[in-house]
């Protein structure tokens, strides 16, 4: 984090990478977890079933087959999906577990490429973009002023929505990135997302170069500030959510502030016509006086937003979110198709550090 918060993201990037591919390698000397989840292991049998034979390394070929006679021992798991189990496997299953189960298998080619320029859509105004950001924080409440920074700006953002904002090729390598690479090890938000984040190895090239970029266009709120997180959530459709009881429709995720001066969600998935999963956005800012703990309890947070007014932002693959992150968000209802290539990833990127900190 020391090397990020100096200006150094790529060899902060790298640290984090190095890490994780050392303590998640398929051939480390580490102690075998044979801990998992059900939802641990549907995404990693729909996820090795969808990479192939082909891309697993030697040895590893029958992981696939492997996951899925997993996933119906532990059936009785299902309703409990982030119950967390000891897999036994027999002995001559073993070693192939101990290279995969939570380990870093394979890791998408497009992480390592440097991206044919231009990176974001050129068609964008981007100037204009950031007026409307800093238009919205003008209407904004008091309570979500954020960090009151020396600037030449009087005011502070509000949000912007940024539709279309990654080139065609560049869509196409980030999509390939987050569905292809084996870096989602945690549940969260109930039983059917699983997540990654800079530690767990999510911190290849691709995603500087994206983060640069994203700072040349937007100088104004994004280039005083480091590049502080980076996470992507993926979305198991195939289940049952027991407030909807339908499979791939879900409640939210719940209130919830972040960590950072500015919040940047990106949708990178076509869901299709149907799909919903936006955000909603609240004109109120967090509790002025609140431990971080305190924020992690929607319902702390559904008291303290009332009846403040908030804006529904809907859906749309290639859409950009960025916001204020002293903003009370929420995901909403969620309702995506079934399949591996369509479950919802919601890609976050955290800019700087929120003033309280």
């Amino acid at each position: 984090m020391a090397l990020i918060e100096s200006g150094d993201t790529e060899k902060g990037l790298e640290c984090y990478r190095s890490k994780s591919e050392k303590d998640r390698a398929t051939d480390s000397s580490a102690a075998v977890d044979f801990r998992t989840t059900w939802l641990k292991l549907r995404h990693d049998a729909d996820r090795f079933e969808y990479l192939g034979r082909g891309v697993m390394p030697n040895g590893l070929e029958g992981t696939p087959e492997l996951c899925r006679k997993a996933i119906a021992a532990a059936e009785v798991y299902r309703t409990n999906p982030t119950f967390e189990f000891y897999v036994e496997p027999p002995p001559q299953d073993a070693i192939l577990w101990g290279g995969t189960l939570k380990r870093n298998v394979h890791v998408s080619p497009v992480a390592w490429r440097r991206l044919s320029e231009p990176v974001l859509n050129p068609a964008l105004d981007f100037k204009s973009l950031e007026e409307s950001d800093f238009a919205a924080g003008r209407r904004i409440g008091t309570s979500a002023a954020g960090c009151k920074q020396e600037s030449t700006e009087k005011h502070v953002g509000g949000w912007v929505v940024v539709d279309d904002l990654l080139s065609p090729p560049t869509l196409l390598a980030l999509r390939s990135y987050l569905t292809e690479s084996t870096f989602y090890y945690h549940p969260k938000f109930g039983g059917d997302v699983l997540s990654t984040t800079q530690e767990d190895g999510m911190a290849h090239p691709i995603l500087e170069q994206i983060a640069e970029s994203l700072q040349e266009a937007f100088p104004r709120i994004l280039a005083p500030h480091f590049l502080q997180s980076a996470w992507a959530s993926a979305l198991d459709s195939s289940q049952k959510d027991p407030v909807t009881d339908a499979p791939g429709r879900r409640k939210g995720a719940g209130l919830r502030v972040d960590p950072a001066s500015v919040n940047l969600n990106f949708w990178p998935i076509q869901g299709g016509r149907s799909a919903k999963g936006g955000l909603v956005l609240y004109d109120s800012g967090q509790p002025e006086i609140v431990s971080e703990e305190k924020l992690r309890i929607p319902e702390l947070l559904k008291e303290h937003v009332g009846d403040s007014k908030y804006e529904e932002l809907d859906y749309k693959a290639n859409r950009l979110v960025m916001f204020n992150s002293d903003l009370m968000h929420d995901t909403g209802l969620v309702n995506f198709p079934r399949g591996y290539k369509r479950r919802r990833i919601n890609f976050t990127f955290l800019f700087g550090k929120r003033c309280s900190m």
